[in-house]
């Protein structure tokens, strides 16, 4: 069995609502609020992070309200936003490294 597959792994195929949940939960709770050795999906990096600040002030209506999660999703653009991906632990990291095989790119 491959080692990826042994992983505990949160992917994400779109900035949707799922995914600004678990944004918005890590965000909210800081440090590492869930238990995921990988997670992959849409960057949320710090432009992000201003449209998430003026969500939380109410600007895009109630904190929480499927209105203002949808005027925060058009507001962050996910057609534009990167993938990142999170590797929660070094020793992961460097066991999925050791996993890459090399390309012969002759």
């Amino acid at each position: 069995m491959a080692y990826l597959e042994t992983l505990h792994v949160k992917a994400f195929s779109e900035a949707d609502e799922s995914w600004l949940d678990f944004v918005l939960m890590c965000r909210e709770q800081g440090g590492v609020p869930h238990n995921y050795d990988v997670v992959i999906g849409p960057t949320a990096d710090d432009d992000t992070m201003l449209c998430l600040k003026a969500y939380w002030d109410g600007l895009y209506g109630r904190v929480g309200s499927a209105d203002a999660k949808r005027i925060l999703l058009n507001n962050l653009e996910p057609e534009n936003l990167g993938v990142q991906y999170y590797v929660g632990k070094q020793e992961v990291a460097d066991r999925l490294i050791k996993e890459i095989r090399p390309i012969d790119w002759r």
